[in-house]
């Protein structure tokens, strides 16, 4: 795990604690306590939030209620799997600032590519995955398999990945993304938290704020990236190697009684790629996070006749 870079310059943020490595900031404009520390391609609590496509990353809330207007600085604003152009909104694309009229079909998309990735242990999580892999995994798990494949991110870095994919196959990824809810962090004995659904998506909203950079391309071509925030959904996890134990929760345990947490809210940047010809394709995407964190994943892919 690498730590949240965090700067000072006008005394809102300063480090107050640190706990095994994890720093403490405190954020005095918004009233909280946050713990920030980050894995790879989920921000977990910033992403209460996970981080995909792009890493995790925790950013625990540990006290205080949120006020209407919560400032984030971005000093400690973490990054995920599906960064943010800075400046555009939900179903605008930041290359073309056109609506996407799959907006609606994004945030849909948005919330099943997060429960398909925690419903991997971590041993066998294409979060996790280099090198050949097989894309076809666990994708019948969601509903729209029969025309479109998820596409993993990492927890952070360089990765490269090789596999197959069938004729007729849309492939839907983040470039950075995050996902929020109320399993408890950043310490195994953390209580749940209790973020309100408004809450969990305002600081998803925050979180994904102000990219350094953003970027997507299929055989050397950019394709444009839309902004999605999800519907409330639920996912599920093992009961033992799930990524939450991975990350260094206890869930099921103190930080969440059970395998299935509810309410959780995603937002961040994403691409749907329409069915490539057959033959050899190069997918490339990622992105910088405003606190330096990055990612870039190439999946060279076959697509078979």
């Amino acid at each position: 795990m690498t730590i949240v870079n965090h700067a000072s310059t006008n005394g809102a943020i300063r480090v107050i604690n640190s706990n095994n490595g994890i720093p403490v900031f405190n954020n005095k404009s918004a009233g909280l306590l946050v713990e920030a520390r980050v894995t790879h391609h989920f921000m977990k609590r910033p992403a209460g939030g996970f981080l995909a496509a792009g890493f995790f990353a925790f950013a625990c809330m540990v006290a205080g209620p949120l006020p209407a207007q919560v400032q984030r600085p971005s000093a400690v604003r973490a990054k995920t799997e599906a960064v943010y152009f800075a400046g555009t909104e939900p179903g605008k694309s930041p290359n073309s600032a056109a609506a996407n009229a799959n907006a609606n079909q994004f945030g849909e998309l948005s919330a099943l590519w997060w429960e398909w990735i925690y419903s991997f242990p971590a041993a066998t999580n294409p979060n996790l995955a280099q090198g050949a892999v097989d894309c076809g995994f666990g994708q019948s798990s969601h509903s729209r398999s029969a025309q479109i494949w998820f596409l993993a991110g990492t927890f952070g870095g360089v990765t490269n990945r090789t596999c197959t994919v069938p004729r007729g196959i849309s492939l839907f990824f983040p470039l950075l993304n995050i996902e929020y809810d109320n399993v408890g962090c950043c310490e195994p004995t953390t209580l749940p938290f209790s973020f309100s659904i408004q809450q969990m998506k305002q600081l998803a909203a925050l979180a994904e704020d102000g990219p350094l950079e953003l970027h997507a391309s299929v055989d050397g071509v950019p394709v444009a990236s839309y902004r999605a925030q999800s519907n409330v959904f639920s996912y599920s996890f093992p009961a033992t190697g799930n990524v939450l134990q991975f990350l260094g929760l206890t869930a099921p345990g103190a930080n969440w009684p059970s395998t299935t947490v509810f309410p959780a809210v995603s937002d961040g940047y994403w691409v749907m790629v329409d069915p490539l010809p057959p033959g050899q394709h190069l997918i490339k995407f990622g992105g910088i996070a405003n606190n330096g964190f990055t990612v870039d994943i190439t999946y060279h892919i076959t697509v078979s006749d």
